[in-house]
């Protein structure tokens, strides 16, 4: 009796796990660097260039506005700021006040990564929700983790403009 001819074998798939970002503290000297990033995020939207010189004092990061919540920076190849979040408690809430991801880095789990940050740290500082004023192009991606619509909420940068608001129950 001859031997049975081996059966090829379909090479075994390789699975590729999206890497995360790192996330580490924002530096004071990097704050122009982030707000172009916020800026240049936000313009993705596809906001005109008056606009966004209306929007600017808001999404400014500064020493101060670092000062007054707690910050994280997504950081991609050779530690590049890829990423920004922002919160900032009140009472028994925190405030999502800025996620923003670079454009080439959306889709890519960033975001995810920072938002994530954001609600434990809400949660480890014993906040009841976390409450986003997002950018109307956001809203899908919030709704995507978890959050709630809630109404919305007057804009600071843009007189009579509404913002719609979201919020994560910890």
């Amino acid at each position: 009796m001859s031997p049975t001819p081996a059966r090829p074998t379909a090479p075994t798939p390789t699975l590729r796990t999206p890497q995360l970002p790192a996330l580490r503290a924002p530096k004071v000297e990097e704050c122009a660097a982030l707000t172009a990033l916020v800026l240049l995020s936000k313009a993705s939207h596809g906001y005109s260039a008056d606009f966004m010189a209306n929007c600017e004092d808001e999404l400014r990061v500064d020493a101060a506005r670092l000062a007054e919540g707690v910050s994280q920076v997504a950081t991609g190849a050779g530690g590049k700021p890829i990423g920004y979040a922002h919160i900032v408690q009140d009472s028994e809430d925190c405030w999502l006040e800025a996620l923003f991801v670079h454009p080439d880095a959306m889709g890519q789990g960033v975001g995810r990564a920072l938002f994530d940050w954001a609600a434990e740290t809400a949660k480890a500082l014993e906040a009841e929700t976390l409450v986003i004023a997002s950018d109307p192009g956001a809203a899908d991606f919030y709704k995507a983790m978890g959050a709630l619509p809630d109404g919305e909420i007057p804009s600071e940068s843009i007189p009579g403009r509404a913002l719609p608001r979201f919020i994560l129950c910890l």
